[in-house]
């Protein structure tokens, strides 16, 4: 008797110092979490207009959405399991919705689900050039498939191959077995082994392997004449993306001098081998490192009024080594402007000296030349082919 009243009198004990009887709040759960994989398009607001449908689909459905930029241009089909598990670990997400709007036949959207890491998808085609149906097509699909990953399963969706994003191919049929004889029962065969499933590898990044270039290049050249100005023409072959090895030509403004015994003018004709990297930055910005080597040849033009002429000969021979850092902007995938600044050291120089009998210096060269060039790259020959 004494045990049953002082096992009621803890009951009571517990059931006064719960958190419900005290008017404590339960811990609030969490809404599910979805990542939305947007595509970085800074020349259109088609990616601004989709996020905001698809956010507002998540906020009726009270769930949290996360919203991550990519470049369109580096989406690899190949990556996209290992990116969208990576997302989700970061967000505490169930799925990872990806929009494609790179086109130009079609518009497309992945899911991919945390749980059985499957990978869903469908396409919405542009009929006729219509985009604007397609963007309304796509926003639909996308806020049912965010409003369906919140309450259950998704409906309506492909299952794709993870590595290609394509529809994924039905197994094939095991052969019905023919019927046993009454009589003779034939022995039991073994089952005929699956035949393997061939998935094309998915192509390589597509990068220009040639680029055409034109600038306008400045440089220091002596104390007088100070400045040299020309047009750089230049054709250069790309054996991996961002790096180049090429060729250019400058086409050089006459160099005057202007002395009281000596009028003399010097026309430059440099020929240089360059090469170099470029280092990808945000927003299709890029970083170059760069290197040449030239020849130039001079050649002395003495003007038939002077009094004086000058020693050296009518052709001089000038060779150069020069580095080179700039930075480069690619409002299209086929044109880049590009700034540059470097300095250009001689590795064979001459002076130019009046035939007096003092033998005057006219002209000395900088052995050491600071230069900038400001120009347009176009690119060509894509490999592999732009779809």
């Amino acid at each position: 008797m004494p045990q049953g009243i002082a096992l009621g009198l803890l009951s009571t004990w517990l059931l006064a110092w719960s958190p419900a009887s005290r008017g404590e709040p339960e811990a609030e759960t969490e809404p599910p979490g979805v990542v939305l994989m947007a595509p970085d398009l800074p020349e259109v607001d088609d990616d601004e207009r989709l996020i905001a449908r698809v956010r507002s689909a998540a906020q009726e459905g009270e769930a949290s959405l996360h919203v991550v930029r990519y470049d369109p241009e580096a989406f690899d089909p190949a990556t996209l399991v290992e990116l969208s598990r990576r997302r989700a670990g970061e967000h505490v997400a169930a799925a990872v919705l990806w929009l494609d709007l790179r086109g130009p036949g079609s518009y497309a959207l992945y899911l991919f689900e945390v749980e059985g890491e499957r990978v869903l998808g469908r396409r919405v085609p542009i009929e006729d050039g219509a985009t604007a149906a397609a963007h309304e097509a796509l926003a639909n699909i996308a806020t049912s498939v965010v409003a369906e990953s919140i309450e259950g399963p998704v409906t309506g969706l492909t299952q794709l191959d993870p590595t290609t994003l394509e529809e994924a191919p039905d197994p094939e049929p095991e052969p019905a077995a023919e019927p046993e004889p009454e009589t003779e029962p034939e022995p039991k065969t073994e089952p005929k082994p699956k035949p393997l499933e061939l998935v094309d590898a998915p192509p390589p990044p597509a990068f220009p392997r040639l680029w055409l270039s034109l600038a306008y290049a400045g440089s220091s050249f002596s104390r007088d004449p100070l400045l040299s100005h020309g047009l750089a023409l230049g054709a250069a072959w790309s054996p991996a993306p961002r790096a180049f090895v090429g060729l250019r030509y400058d086409l050089v403004l006459p160099l005057t001098l202007d002395d009281p015994q000596v009028r003399l003018s010097l026309r430059r004709h440099p020929i240089s081998l360059e090469g170099g990297y470029r280092f990808g930055l945000a927003r299709r910005w890029d970083l170059e490192v760069a290197g040449r080597l030239s020849v130039d040849p001079i050649r002395r033009i003495t003007d038939d009024r002077s009094a004086l002429a000058p020693t050296a000969d009518a052709w001089r021979l000038f060779s150069s080594g020069a580095l080179a850092v700039g930075v480069g902007v690619a409002p299209i995938r086929e044109l880049r402007v590009g700034l540059r600044v470097g300095a250009e050291g001689l590795l064979s120089r001459a002076d130019y000296v009046a035939n007096d009998p003092e033998s005057r210096l006219l002209l000395s060269p900088h052995p050491v030349r600071g230069f900038v060039e400001l120009g347009l790259a176009f690119a060509t020959l894509w490999r592999p082919k732009k779809n």
